[in-house]
Order: structure tokens, then sequence, then C-alpha cells
């Protein structure tokens, strides 16, 4: 098992419950699809996955580290390795270009593949944008971007939040026509979204509607 979550429970004020209960397994070379309105802790869900964020109660475990018994070095340690992320507010440095925000995790590991980058940027068609400054970005060639910079060095769990919101219905089908090969190579895949395009063109091997707090498998 690649990923597992039991029991997760999460609350912000010691109020707003916003996890009830979570149980979610994941496999390497399956797509996990979690839809959702905005507000329904989607992001938590995959922050608390990817262990960036603590649940209130419950069990994490990623590649049979228990990141609930883990300190956030130890966690980040993990992540590092393991878990690549692609951020619904696409966490991109304004003061690199397209292309070096790309290279980052590469980077992070000691290594650079400029080519595979640069492949990357022209399957998102947005190759020409490789030596231009983040500011001038549409916010859709901002999200291939922040896709291109995930994919660049695939890890054993991929997380991805939103990844398609901002993307018209052909870049969709091309985005998750590249998220399946990166799957078929054994990625295990964890989206969560509100776009309902996604399953007809990600093709999950599970879909689950994320609802007061807990998820409800899809027919």
């Amino acid at each position: 098992m690649l990923l597992s979550l039991e029991g997760v429970s999460k609350s912000y004020d010691g109020v707003r419950m916003v996890l009830k209960g979570v149980d979610l397994e994941l496999s390497r070379g399956e797509i996990f699809l979690v839809l959702g309105p905005s507000g329904t802790g989607k992001t938590t869900l995959l922050m608390i996955a990817s262990g960036l964020e603590e649940p209130d109660s419950g069990r994490v475990t990623l590649l049979g580290h228990e990141l609930t018994k883990m300190d956030p070095d130890e966690r980040a340690a993990v992540r590092l390795r393991h878990v690549s992320f692609i951020f619904e507010g696409f966490v991109l440095l304004e003061d690199l270009n397209v292309l070096e925000n790309v290279l980052l995790p590469l980077r992070l590991k000691g290594s650079v593949d400029e080519d595979r980058a640069l492949k990357l940027l022209e399957r998102l068609e947005i190759r020409d944008k490789a030596h231009r400054p983040i500011g001038g970005l549409s916010m859709g060639e901002r999200q291939r971007v922040a896709i291109a910079r995930a994919l660049v060095d695939p890890r054993d769990l991929l997380l991805a939040d939103d990844p398609t919101s901002n993307l018209d219905d052909r870049r969709v089908k091309l985005v998750s026509d590249l998220l399946r090969e990166i799957v078929d190579g054994g990625t295990g895949l964890l989206v969560v979204s509100q776009d309902p395009r996604l399953r007809a063109h990600l093709r999950p091997d599970r879909t689950a509607i994320l609802e007061g707090g807990r998820l409800v498998e899809a027919q």
C-alpha cells in the first residue's frame, strides 16, 4: 500500500469539523479522485496526506512511514523523497522564470534535467514561455507551470489540488492524459477537485465525494 489514511479527523478552532473519520487507501499506479465544492476540506485532506498538516486523530501511513508519529523534520524528509504536489495556488517563485521554477525539485536533489523540463513545457503548450517571468503569465499558464514542476521529477505519490480549475476543455484532456502517463509509470495519484470534467478525462480507478467531512464513494 502506498498511502493509507485511517480514521482521520480534523477540526479548526476546535469547533469546525472538516474531516470526520476519513479512511482512504491508494496503491501505486492508481488514481483516486475526490470531488466536492469549495470549503469541504479537500485541501485539508491533501495537506494531511502529505504530512504538511497533522490530524486531530487518526493515522496516516506513507510507504510504511507512519507520518502521524513523526516530527515535522522527519515528515519533511519523507515528503522530499516520495511526494510531489500540484498546489491549487500554484506557489511559484516570482523572482524565477518559468523554466527555473520547473527545475526547482531537481535542484533540491542536486541534479538538473533541462531537456525533460522543456519537453514537459512543450507538452503543456507553454514551451515558448520558458524564459518568461512568472508575473507575465495568465492563470491558466501558471497552473500549467505548477503541473510541469510537479511532474519533472516523478515520485511515488502525486497530490493534486484542483489542477484543472483554470483550463479549457481541450487542456483539461491534455493535462489528464499527461497525469495518466505518470500514473502508468507507477506513481499513485490522489486528486481533489471541484471540476467534474476530470472524471471523464482522467478515468480514475476510484471516485469519491467529500461531503459533511466524510468520503462517500461515487457510483
